[in-house]
């Protein structure tokens, strides 16, 4: 069972990255302590080598700042959660790994043992951050059985197995002030009522009231997977209609919209075609839950 967690496969990408970028910044000082574990120091120079091998420019604002803080606690965390199972990580594999990141960073004509030293790791501390997401794979071969595996497809089908809807909308364009929210969904409130007593077709209705170029065409915006076509709030909401359903005024980012599905067709992918898929959702998910139970036993705090 192979799982790639979002924040194992980000130590590869990044490391492929990191013999094209400067090095930190020399700091006069000592690193700031911008947090505690248990009485553990997140230093400045923990963040600033995390936003230098992801490519960011150091220092970073908020809120991106405390995002990427709060992914070193949450690392560190799951290392002290794993250190007391005693998980570990397959030693070969760990090197292998180590070994291809070496040959990347060769290639491009870096010295290894160089490239780290600016960014502040020692080879021992390198094969350790290349540890975790194989610590924590191991973790997840050990722990998720096969009955999860098929309730979580079972609870999440249209998701997974290519279920394709078809659905319209009418969106009212509004600022982000609460106002002009509220206006915008009385508005649209008004409108559902219209539709549902049949005074009304959708597609005339988005043609009069909405404000997206798509109102031209009746609202349409074809049709669409569950993830990755059309915006979450919309797929989301598109996926728990049946067709002919109007749903409720809901808010994006761009405004207020109202969505009727037209039709739906159910996708023919099984659980093995999608178990790799399966696997990272319950990787990620098991690692969100975990990381909630160690925050709630552990002394954090926040200094930045």
């Amino acid at each position: 069972m192979r799982i790639c967690p979002r924040f194992g496969c980000s130590i590869l990408a990044a490391s492929l990255a990191l013999a094209i970028l400067p090095a930190p910044a020399a700091a006069d000082d000592e690193p700031q302590v911008l947090a505690t574990i248990d009485g553990e120091a997140i230093t400045s120079a923990d963040l600033e080598l995390l936003c230098t091998s992801r490519g960011l420019a150091y220092p970073v604002e908020q809120p991106l700042r405390a995002q990427l803080l709060n992914q070193l606690i949450d690392r560190r965390l799951i290392r002290a959660f794993l250190d007391r199972r005693k998980v570990v990580a397959d030693p070969d594999q760990v090197t292998a790994r180590l070994d291809l990141i070496r040959k990347v960073i060769s290639a491009s004509g870096e010295d290894f043992a160089k490239v780290l030293e600016r960014l502040g790791y020692t080879e021992d501390s390198f094969r350790r951050e290349i540890a975790l997401p194989l610590a924590w794979q191991a973790h997840i071969n050990a722990t998720v059985t096969d009955s999860q595996i098929r309730e979580y497809f079972s609870a999440h089908r249209a998701e997974l197995d290519g279920t394709r809807v078809s659905a319209r909308q009418i969106v009212l364009l509004v600022k982000d002030d609460a106002p002009s929210r509220e206006e915008a969904e009385t508005r649209l409130q008004q409108i559902r009522a219209d539709l549902l007593a049949g005074n009304v077709s959708f597609a005339d209705a988005a043609r009069e009231h909405s404000d997206s170029p798509s109102g031209r065409d009746g609202g349409e915006l074809g049709t669409f997977p569950r993830h990755g076509a059309v915006a979450e709030p919309i797929a989301r909401i598109a996926f728990s209609l049946k067709p002919g359903e109007i749903s409720e005024p809901f808010q994006s980012s761009r405004g207020v919209h109202l969505l009727e599905v037209t039709d739906r067709t159910a996708g023919n992918l099984s659980l093995e075609d999608v178990r790799p898929q399966v696997l990272r959702r319950l990787s990620q998910q098991t690692w969100q839950q975990q990381v909630a139970a160690e925050r709630e036993r552990t002394d954090i705090r926040i200094l930045d």
